[in-house]
């Protein structure tokens, strides 16, 4: 009986899970530009075929005269079906890096 009093005064709180996102979604009402970066070939250096395993989806702000766009940068992940090495296109550079905020933005 002790037991169990002790074990419910030790719980935890219960854990929070890991891939809530930490910043709100930007609004949908917003247009989206899709843009994709692949690899520029369908072959591992070694001359294997590559799959796709998943991919990486950001979304920066951009400004454009007059109006707000989203840009949704789309980055698959593929890997080779003979070696098993991993493809990725690097993501481009920001003018801040850790923000959504785009290349044309500007700072008030």
């Amino acid at each position: 009986m002790a037991e169990a009093a002790m074990t419910a005064k030790m719980k935890l709180p219960p854990d929070q899970p890991k891939d809530k996102p930490k910043r709100r979604p930007l609004p949908d009402q917003i247009p989206r530009n899709d843009i994709e970066f692949s690899p520029p070939k369908d072959h591992c250096t070694c001359g294997g075929a590559l799959r796709q395993i998943g991919e990486d989806v950001t979304e920066e702000l951009e400004y454009v005269p007059g109006r707000f766009v989203v840009n949704k940068i789309t980055r698959p992940r593929f890997s080779c079906k003979r070696c098993e090495q991993f493809s990725q296109v690097i993501l481009p550079s920001r003018p801040i890096e850790r923000t959504r905020q785009g290349s044309t933005c500007k700072l008030p």
